[in-house]
């Protein structure tokens, strides 16, 4: 699961990953901000965008790859990621990085926030592709 700006705290998240793991599934839920978030009060102010440019991809992709060793090293092949909000961007993101080499199997992504990839200068039609 890939977390929105709101981070590790948001109950939200923890409970859908709590409930996929009651269905069976191995789930991982990690702190791509690493204990740095945003609060709802900060939702609309200058302060989110800040945040957002704060975290540019090489900050939080190379926590992919430790996630992608620890599931290798539990020996799990196939590899889907949810995202919510500035998480499914992070997917879209993801996913060119890592192309076609298996390492995402599939994604979902809800309430996708593909306006950041404009925020940070690049193009989300480059993205798509």
């Amino acid at each position: 699961l890939v977390a929105d700006v709101l981070g590790m705290a948001s109950g939200r998240h923890r409970a859908i990953a709590d409930q996929l793991a009651d269905e069976g599934y191995y789930v991982i839920l990690p702190d791509f901000f690493h204990g740095d978030c945003v609060t709802f009060p900060d939702l609309g102010t200058p302060r989110l965008g800040e945040f957002i440019k704060s975290w540019p991809t090489e900050k939080w992709t190379p926590d992919f790859d430790v996630v992608y060793q620890h599931l290798s090293d539990k020996g799990i092949e196939k590899t889907g990621l949810m995202g919510f909000c500035w998480g499914s961007w992070a997917i879209f993101w993801e996913s060119a990085r890592t192309g076609s080499d298996g390492k995402i199997h599939c994604g979902v992504n809800c309430h996708p926030s593909l306006i950041i990839e404009q925020m940070l200068g690049g193009s989300v039609e480059e993205l798509a592709k």
